[in-house]
């Protein structure tokens, strides 16, 4: 059974979010999304409150679009002389690592429009002890646009269809290496399969950034941030022994963790003495703690053994809150975390179909939050940080 007070103290911050409408990434609504967030943190009297003020871009299209078209003109460029086939060849598989690393907030191509200013914001919870360690939960301000691909039935299927993608992408660069060495010309059935697949991922980029709004993000992440706003007061109350808390609300993490990344670039945590536990889209469903994650069999990407095997037994402890381990197709924070070696799990919550529920749908409003699923994501992770911080005063023996 929850706390109805704390389930109250959560959905009213989620009220207030969805309140305001979408929040696109460097938009008003997620200024006035901050702004609401640094009033309850001076309310909480917290240590430290600041804004980290950033530039990013407005929208994720402005990273995924740039290899798209690479990827478009590399097939296209298969049906041409020795020297075509062979500029189409690597076209492709330079398309293909753009690609992969515009998932993160450095992407190869830069963004040379539609940017705006966004912004962090940052608060502290001292430790009641001598500090040992230093736990960050993070939660993003923004929403993203309705995603084609976030739409059933695709997205059941999309990690595979994704994956295929870029097999077939792969096969057919190598052909068109192996052609021009030879010097054919013509198109075979895999570089035409490959023109048609890269022409309709172009196509739905841009009908996505064309003519798909804005959602309200009750969910994904009003939810989290409802839900961080509210261990911001437990915490405050009540303090971990030898862990500093910091709590992190990231603008423009819609567009691959600009705002995640900003943070680490300027203030490089340790990463022997430092954790990170990520709240998106705890909004309805059962809640989780991601496992693996990834868009593709390519790009998978799992958080360390040690906090993977903490999460596990802190669920454990916990039976009655239902928690356990699921590996789901999403972008979220950890993946840069993970990336660049630090220990970092996501807690999210999962419907019954293994995703996210509502999440990047014009769905993802306020009637569809399930208020007991934040309010078990904050006791489960009241635990987590408690069993971080008992390792922390373990290791300070």
């Amino acid at each position: 059974m929850t706390d109805p007070r704390l389930t109250e103290t959560i959905m009213g911050h989620v009220r207030a979010l969805s309140a305001i409408g979408p929040r696109p990434p460097t938009g008003e609504g997620e200024k006035q999304a901050a702004r609401y967030v640094r009033e309850q943190l001076d309310r909480l009297n917290l240590a430290d409150i600041r804004e980290q003020p950033f530039v990013a871009p407005s929208t994720s299209g402005w990273k995924t679009i740039p290899p798209a078209l690479l990827l478009a003109a590399g097939s296209m460029l298969a049906g041409g002389d020795r020297m075509s086939k062979l500029l189409g060849g690597f076209t492709t598989l330079f398309g293909l690592w753009t690609q992969r690393e515009a998932q993160s907030a450095s992407p190869v191509i830069p963004v040379f429009s539609e940017m705006g200013n966004s912004q962090n914001v940052i608060a502290k919870i001292r430790s009641s002890g001598e500090t040992r360690h230093t736990l960050y939960l993070i939660a993003h301000l923004d929403t993203d646009r309705q995603r084609l691909t976030a739409l059933p039935p695709l997205s059941p299927v999309f990690r595979l269809l994704n994956t295929a993608a870029i097999t077939l992408n792969l096969i057919s660069a190598v052909s068109m290496l192996w052609d021009s060495l030879l010097g054919l010309r013509g198109t075979n059935r895999v570089q035409r399969l490959a023109q048609a697949v890269n022409m309709g991922q172009l196509a739905l980029h841009l009908l996505e950034e064309q003519s798909q709004p804005y959602v309200e993000g009750a969910n994904d992440n009003a939810s989290g941030v409802g839900a961080l706003l509210a261990l911001a007061d437990c915490l405050k109350a009540d303090p971990l022994e030898h862990t500093e808390v910091v709590v992190l609300f990231t603008g423009a993490q819609e567009t691959f963790n600009d705002g995640l990344q900003v943070y680490l670039d300027r203030f490089a945590p340790s990463r022997d003495l430092s954790t990170f536990i990520d709240i998106d889209g705890v909004g309805a469903g059962d809640v989780a703690y991601v496992t693996r994650q990834g868009l593709s069999l390519f790009a998978d990407t799992r958080p360390s053994p040690h906090i993977t095997a903490l999460a596990a037994a802190t669920a454990r402890k916990r039976p009655e809150l239902q928690v356990a381990g699921r590996e789901l197709t999403v972008m979220n924070a950890v993946i840069n975390l993970a990336r660049q070696g630090y220990a970092a799990v996501g807690v999210t919550a999962v419907g019954s179909d293994g995703a996210p529920p509502h999440r990047h749908q014009i769905s993802d409003t306020l009637a569809n939050v399930e208020p007991e699923t934040p309010t078990r994501a904050v006791e489960y992770i009241l635990a987590l940080a408690r069993e971080v911080d008992a390792v922390a005063a373990e290791k300070a023996k």
